[in-house]
């Protein structure tokens, strides 16, 4: 199995001004992705945390309702506050960014082997979305099958802990050899698709371009092919 990662904030932007968080646990092929949302305050501490957690503590049922992410989410909202705490900022602006909360889009993802079947369990919220590439075609993707479901605005989680009335979309894959795994934030899952739909195979572009990624996603902007917001994704080589 290969891995490849990448992230790139908003052109104009620091790179501590990215709103996308990664990681990966790969002992335990436990793999999570998160996207800000822009509007919300804090959204880059807020996506790292709710990453970091699922490597910790991944789900472990298909179901997540309300009450179990509310209890999922309390060491998150913790460690959020604790961030929070540490910036030096004027006490009556971080008042108004507290009462506006933080949000952030999901997929968490967790790889294992079932009577020598590799199987990948996949959780989402919004329009963070992964794609299963296997003979050089998209064999399946999650949770966005089509272009249309990339808007403007998307379901994600809040920090406000009882607000979280979203719906938490599962699905489980079998994974062969020479399968490839794509995870992204949303302005690359749109570029990918559309690409793909357009007859291309983006994919083949990652792996081809892998030590030069800035400058083609920089091209990609100028070109006005992807959307300037921050870009990432993790690929899975089988």
């Amino acid at each position: 199995m290969e891995i490849i990662t990448f992230t790139l904030q908003k052109s104009g932007e620091k790179k501590n001004d990215n709103q996308d968080s990664f990681k990966i646990d790969g002992k335990n092929k436990i793999l999570a992705i998160s996207d800000g949302v822009s509007r919300s305050s804090f959204s880059n501490i807020w996506s790292k945390k709710i990453v970091e957690e699922f490597i910790k503590n991944p789900f472990q049922t298909k179901t997540i309702d309300k009450i179990f992410l509310e209890k999922w989410l309390n060491p998150v909202k913790i460690h959020l506050d604790e961030e929070i705490s540490k910036l030096d900022i004027n006490p009556m602006i971080l008042d108004v960014a507290k009462e506006n909360g933080s949000s952030a889009t999901f997929l968490g993802a967790q790889i294992i082997k079932v009577k020598k079947q590799r199987k990948i369990s996949l959780w989402a919220v919004g329009d963070t979305n992964i794609f299963h590439i296997r003979q050089n075609k998209i064999h399946d993707s999650f949770p966005i099958k089509n272009l249309d479901g990339f808007t403007s605005r998307t379901f994600a989680i809040n920090s406000f802990l009882d607000k979280n009335n979203i719906d938490f979309h599962y699905d489980e894959w079998s994974i062969k050899s020479g399968d490839v795994l794509i995870l992204a934030t949303d302005a690359f899952s749109h570029w990918f698709l559309d690409s793909y739909l357009k007859g291309q195979r983006p994919w083949k572009k990652i792996i081809k371009k892998n030590g030069s990624m800035n400058e083609f996603i920089k091209k990609l902007r100028d070109a006005k092919k992807i959307e300037n917001d921050d870009v990432t994704f993790i690929m899975i080589k089988y």
